[in-house]
């Protein structure tokens, strides 16, 4: 090879394995400080569009397990006070067999009455003052509302509901209960026990939408940590891998240093032809 003074081949392609070491250099050190393969398009765009999607996604099946979450809290509370208001209604069931026995004075059914009518108030008190997240929240009693969408899924149909139950004495047909009376109670026996069995319905169908949020939480759940994990297999860095990577460009960077500082060197050779 000859010697040459105005270009220097062998430094500028020292120069050129020297720069590119670099940006390995700090490539590797980037992907390892963030713990990300892919930091920008240029990286792999392709595989950051559809890492993007598949986050996004994941993001919202997080939000959709929060909502099962609040639908379960929902339908565990409703079904609490289905519960409370059943064994309600069973008193009052008891207090229209007491009345009907024939052992009873008038007195006796007067003061089975005025229970009667403390239970029924109460009844009604909770069907319209009762509500799930505060005083504006759901009206979960009074009839006004009879099913809440759950959002379960990323799609625009992906509901299930919860099912309410009108608490309302007149649906429950407790609000005419007589006791004063044996033949008042033994009319009022039969709407007694409507009303126990519209809160028996009520609460099996609780109990089945608690049922189905359970499997829609599990499928959230699942398929948010499916998501997660491919996206982790697209953009995450292999630690082992990119350590190996930066072995190599730090000894490829130290190597283009010292063959540079010989390259720059050759010019001056040219010298000792002159002398």
């Amino acid at each position: 090879m000859g010697l040459r003074i105005n270009t220097n081949l062998a430094s500028l392609t020292a120069q050129r394995n020297l720069f590119a070491a670099g940006l390995q250099v700090n490539k590797s050190l980037g992907r390892l400080g963030s713990g990300l393969r892919i930091q920008g398009a240029a990286d792999d765009a392709a595989g950051l569009a559809m890492s993007e999607r598949m986050n996004m996604h994941a993001r919202s099946w997080g939000q959709a397990e929060r909502n099962i979450s609040d639908g379960v809290g929902l339908a565990n509370y409703v079904e609490g006070i289905y519960s409370e208001i059943g064994n309600m209604i069973s008193r009052l069931k008891d207090l229209a067999v007491n009345s009907m026995t024939g052992t009873l004075s008038d007195a006796d059914r007067v003061s089975l009455q005025i229970e009667a009518e403390q239970i029924i108030a109460e009844v009604d008190r909770i069907a319209n003052g009762t509500h799930y997240n505060g005083l504006s929240g759901i009206p979960v009693g009074d009839g006004s509302i009879f099913r809440v969408p759950i959002q379960v899924g990323i799609n625009a149909d992906d509901f299930v509901f919860v099912r309410l139950t009108s608490l309302q004495p007149d649906n429950l047909q407790i609000d005419t209960v007589d006791l004063s009376t044996q033949a008042g109670a033994e009319a009022a026996v039969a709407g007694i026990d409507t009303g126990i069995q519209r809160i028996a319905r009520g609460r099996g169908k609780i109990g089945a939408d608690l049922h189905v949020l359970a499997s829609a939480g599990a499928n959230a759940s699942v398929t948010r940590a499916g998501l997660q994990s491919a996206t982790s297999r697209i953009r995450d860095v292999d630690i082992a891998s990119e350590s190996a990577q930066l072995l190599k460009a730090n000894l490829l960077q130290e190597i283009a240093t010292k063959i540079l500082a010989q390259a720059n060197i050759q010019p001056h050779l040219a010298l000792k032809l002159l002398q």
